[in-house]
Protein backbone atom coordinates (compact mmCIF):
# COMPACT_ATOMS: atom_id res chain seq x y z
CA UNK A 1 0.00 0.00 0.00
CA UNK A 2 1.07 3.12 -0.84
CA UNK A 3 0.43 6.51 0.92
CA UNK A 4 0.91 10.21 -0.69
CA UNK A 5 1.52 13.11 1.91
CA UNK A 6 0.73 16.58 1.30
CA UNK A 7 4.00 18.94 1.71
CA UNK A 8 3.23 20.01 5.47
CA UNK A 9 4.44 19.48 8.70
CA UNK A 10 1.53 17.38 10.30
CA UNK A 11 2.63 14.98 7.47
CA UNK A 12 5.50 13.95 9.53
CA UNK A 13 2.61 12.62 12.21
CA UNK A 14 0.18 11.18 9.58
CA UNK A 15 3.04 9.02 7.81
CA UNK A 16 4.25 7.54 11.31
CA UNK A 17 0.63 6.69 12.40
CA UNK A 18 0.17 5.07 8.85
CA UNK A 19 3.54 2.91 9.03
CA UNK A 20 2.82 1.93 12.22
CA UNK A 21 -0.56 0.61 11.87
CA UNK A 22 0.81 -0.86 8.67
CA UNK A 23 3.59 -2.40 10.56
CA UNK A 24 1.24 -3.81 13.57
CA UNK A 25 -0.25 -5.72 10.39
CA UNK A 26 2.15 -7.49 9.58
CA UNK A 27 3.81 -8.50 12.94
CA UNK A 28 6.01 -6.02 13.83
CA UNK A 29 6.21 -5.68 17.50
CA UNK A 30 8.15 -4.71 20.80
CA UNK A 31 11.30 -2.67 20.01
CA UNK A 32 10.84 -2.69 16.53
CA UNK A 33 7.80 -0.76 16.30
CA UNK A 34 9.63 2.31 17.94
CA UNK A 35 12.53 1.88 15.65
CA UNK A 36 10.14 1.98 13.05
CA UNK A 37 8.26 5.18 13.82
CA UNK A 38 11.34 7.17 15.12
CA UNK A 39 12.55 5.90 11.59
CA UNK A 40 10.27 7.17 9.49
CA UNK A 41 9.98 10.16 11.17
CA UNK A 42 13.37 11.28 10.72
CA UNK A 43 12.97 10.24 6.56
CA UNK A 44 9.55 11.96 6.10
CA UNK A 45 11.00 14.89 7.68
CA UNK A 46 14.04 14.84 5.62
CA UNK A 47 11.58 15.09 2.50
CA UNK A 48 9.68 17.57 3.78
CA UNK A 49 12.80 19.85 4.42
CA UNK A 50 15.28 19.30 0.92
CA UNK A 51 12.21 17.95 -1.34
CA UNK A 52 11.24 20.40 -4.08
CA UNK A 53 8.36 22.81 -2.45
CA UNK A 54 5.95 21.59 -5.11
CA UNK A 55 7.38 17.57 -5.48
CA UNK A 56 5.61 15.40 -3.91
CA UNK A 57 6.01 12.58 -1.58
CA UNK A 58 5.09 9.19 -0.82
CA UNK A 59 5.83 6.17 1.74
CA UNK A 60 5.73 2.72 1.16
CA UNK A 61 5.80 0.08 3.60
CA UNK A 62 6.17 -3.81 3.18
CA UNK A 63 7.41 -7.03 4.36
CA UNK A 64 10.69 -8.35 2.97
CA UNK A 65 12.54 -11.41 3.73
CA UNK A 66 11.55 -11.27 7.17
CA UNK A 67 12.00 -7.49 7.74
CA UNK A 68 9.55 -4.61 7.40
CA UNK A 69 10.92 -2.10 4.70
CA UNK A 70 9.86 1.78 4.62
CA UNK A 71 9.99 3.42 1.64
CA UNK A 72 10.09 7.22 1.13
CA UNK A 73 10.31 8.94 -1.87
CA UNK A 74 10.66 12.53 -3.16
CA UNK A 75 12.08 14.55 -6.24
CA UNK A 76 14.69 15.45 -4.64
CA UNK A 77 17.98 15.20 -6.20
CA UNK A 78 20.58 15.31 -3.37
CA UNK A 79 21.40 11.77 -1.41
CA UNK A 80 21.18 11.26 2.28
CA UNK A 81 24.72 11.77 4.15
CA UNK A 82 25.39 10.28 7.80
CA UNK A 83 26.51 13.30 9.30
CA UNK A 84 28.03 13.65 12.78
CA UNK A 85 27.07 17.08 14.42
CA UNK A 86 28.45 18.78 17.93
CA UNK A 87 26.96 18.08 20.62
CA UNK A 88 25.50 21.46 20.30
CA UNK A 89 23.90 21.13 17.10
CA UNK A 90 19.89 20.78 17.41
CA UNK A 91 19.86 18.97 13.90
CA UNK A 92 21.85 16.89 11.41
CA UNK A 93 20.76 13.51 13.35
CA UNK A 94 18.33 11.93 11.48
CA UNK A 95 20.61 9.75 8.49
CA UNK A 96 23.12 9.05 11.44
CA UNK A 97 19.64 6.98 13.68
CA UNK A 98 19.05 5.56 10.38
CA UNK A 99 22.11 4.06 9.60
CA UNK A 100 22.57 3.10 13.91
CA UNK A 101 19.23 1.17 13.88
CA UNK A 102 18.25 -0.13 10.68
CA UNK A 103 19.18 -3.48 9.69
CA UNK A 104 20.23 -1.60 6.33
CA UNK A 105 19.46 1.14 4.76
CA UNK A 106 20.05 3.20 1.04
CA UNK A 107 18.77 5.30 -1.59
CA UNK A 108 17.69 4.26 -5.69
CA UNK A 109 17.53 7.31 -7.96
CA UNK A 110 13.80 7.10 -9.53
CA UNK A 111 12.77 7.25 -13.22
CA UNK A 112 12.19 10.73 -14.33
CA UNK A 113 14.00 12.34 -10.98
CA UNK A 114 14.03 11.84 -7.36
CA UNK A 115 14.61 9.51 -5.12
CA UNK A 116 13.39 6.79 -2.41
CA UNK A 117 15.28 6.36 0.86
CA UNK A 118 14.31 3.44 2.53
CA UNK A 119 15.58 1.04 5.63
CA UNK A 120 14.77 -2.23 6.70
CA UNK A 121 13.89 -3.47 10.87
CA UNK A 122 13.77 -7.21 11.59
CA UNK A 123 10.05 -8.23 12.32
CA UNK A 124 10.44 -8.90 15.95
CA UNK A 125 13.93 -7.84 16.63
CA UNK A 126 15.02 -7.22 20.00
CA UNK A 127 17.52 -3.88 20.32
Amino acid sequence: MLLHLERERRSVTFARRWVMRQAAEMGVHGDAQGVVELLTSELVANALTHGPPDGQITVEAVVVDGSLQVTVCDQGDGSPVVRNPPATSEGGRGVMLVDLLARTWGTTPLPGGGKAVWFTVVVDAPF
